[in-house]
């Protein structure tokens, strides 16, 4: 009986320690912040009247168009995957009518120095993959480099 007790008595520590890893590891993931009210999710990458100009751009792109186009702005992806994330917070801010799945993320991660472009599937016939990743590389990576996100932002004048 007593060599039995020598045997639980390390197999339930061990057993504690992988219980408390993997609850460590679960409260280490990035949260999912709550969905922006205001088509803009904005970790102080932004000033605020610069995230109010997108927000009210988006706005009108919304009402113009019927499709919902959100920018989420963070410092960090702290350590998680961009792709992972990303979808993520697409799917957890059911972003775009849930009918016609025609909604767009631009996340971008300022310290990182990495953003991804989520796309519904409704919205692919319009705004396919490469052309929105030909957009933001085109038009935001310039800025984003500079450091001016603002800029990265706003739409080009016409030609």
């Amino acid at each position: 009986m007593h060599n039995n007790i020598a045997i639980i008595k390390p197999a339930a520590s061990v057993l504690a320690c992988l219980l408390l890893g993997t609850a460590c590891a679960a409260f280490a993931a990035k949260p999912i912040p709550p969905s922006p009210r205001a088509y803009v999710h904005n970790e102080r990458v932004l000033s605020a009247p610069a995230a109010a100009r997108l927000s009210a751009l988006l706005a009108g792109f919304q009402r113009e168009t019927g499709h919902q186009f959100v920018v989420a702005l963070f410092e960090s992806l702290e350590g998680e995957s961009l792709e992972t994330y990303s979808t993520a917070l697409f799917r957890a801010w059911k972003i775009g009518d849930a009918k016609r799945n025609d909604g767009l993320l631009l996340a971008l991660f300022r310290k990182d120095r990495l953003w991804r472009v989520e796309v519904g599937y409704g919205l692919e016939g319009v705004v396919t993959d490469m052309e929105a990743g030909e957009i933001a590389r085109s038009q935001g990576v310039p800025h984003f480099k500079s450091g001016d996100f603002a800029s990265g932002f706003s739409p080009s004048p016409p030609p």
